[in-house]
């Protein structure tokens, strides 16, 4: 027995089509579904703002046409929900700006304000930019292993005593490796080659670079000094930077570092980090536009492939507002 129900629908896209009331109107067109059988053509019922209402007699028959214009009407409804989701959250290109991630830091320091900062991979500068605009007085030291945009942080900063310029990259040993990027002085240049095909983009350039481990620098350069606050953003190379750390991560107040798409291409999953600072007392926060967002266990859901800034705070190293 077929399974009927009467439904009501203001329509404004119509074909050609007449009713026996004599109203000239059209048969709905379901995007790229079939059109509706003549026998499902629905009888006009009055008008609402202007708009026909039309009387449909559901069938299951009918049902099978509306099925696929549906579920792409609510497939595009819930991916629109779900961006809005990951945005609130913090999650994707454009989730956060700079000035939103280090407000977001900055809620940290608001008894002690930080005096050594360490930005690794300071492209350009804006984040150390946003570090002297809050704490002129923090010292800070910028690794950027890219030489055209060392250039670019030499004529910013280079007549600034409190920033020192450091042309390394950073890993879990000392060596030499190569730089990959789509164009010189790239932001998403990396020490992995990315595969991008999906994005139109060819991670195809490279320049030699030499890379250091932190801990080393630390020790030599740093007279291993408390360190208040470290940013890393080294497009999937993070996690191998931190394990360089050694015995320097005890040092550090706060860290920032970014997780995404990136870490596809060096096979790093978030569970890596939450070991790693788990296991060195540390307490980690994701960066959102509403402030950060205390994460205090491992779960498969923060496995997100788009790019989100998390903050890790030492339990231990110092007072800090947590």
């Amino acid at each position: 027995m077929t399974a009927k129900c009467v439904s009501e629908i203001a329509v404004t896209r119509l074909t050609s089509a007449t009713q026996p009331n004599g109203i000239g109107i059209d048969m709905i067109q379901l995007s790229h579904c079939k059109m509706l059988p003549a026998r499902h053509i629905p009888n006009v019922r009055g008008s609402r703002d202007g708009n026909p209402v039309l009387t449909f007699e559901f069938t299951e028959e009918l049902m099978t046409y509306l099925r696929p214009f549906i579920l792409r009407k609510a497939t595009k409804i819930l991916r629109r929900i779900e961006r809005k989701v990951q945005h609130l959250q913090g999650r994707g290109p454009g989730a956060v700006s700079v000035e939103t991630e280090f407000k977001n830091v900055a809620q940290f320091f608001q008894q002690k304000e930080p005096t050594l900062c360490i930005d690794v991979g300071g492209n350009k500068g804006s984040y150390t930019q946003e570090i002297i605009r809050k704490f002129p007085k923090a010292s800070i030291v910028i690794f950027e292993p890219s030489q055209h945009n060392i250039e670019i942080l030499q004529n910013k900063f280079g007549k600034k005593e409190n920033i020192q310029i450091e042309p390394y990259a950073l890993s879990n040993q000392a060596g030499n490796s190569q730089l990959w990027y789509d164009e010189v002085g790239s932001g998403i240049a990396s020490l992995k080659k990315r595969r991008l095909d999906h994005y139109s983009i060819n991670f195809d350039q490279s320049e030699p670079v030499q890379v250091i481990a932190f801990e080393n620098y630390w020790a030599n350069e740093l007279a291993r000094s408390t360190i208040d606050f470290v940013k890393l953003d080294i497009e999937g190379a993070e996690l191998e930077a931190l394990k360089g750390f050694g015995e320097a991560i005890k040092s550090v107040r706060v860290f920032q570092f970014e997780f995404g798409g990136t870490n596809i291409d060096s096979r790093t999953y978030f569970q890596d980090f939450f070991y790693l600072f788990a296991e060195h007392d540390f307490k980690l926060f994701r960066i959102s536009p509403l402030g950060p967002v205390p994460i205090s266990e491992y779960s498969e859901r923060e496995e997100v492939f788009l790019t989100t800034n998390y903050i890790a705070v030492s339990k231990t190293n110092g007072s800090l507002s947590t």
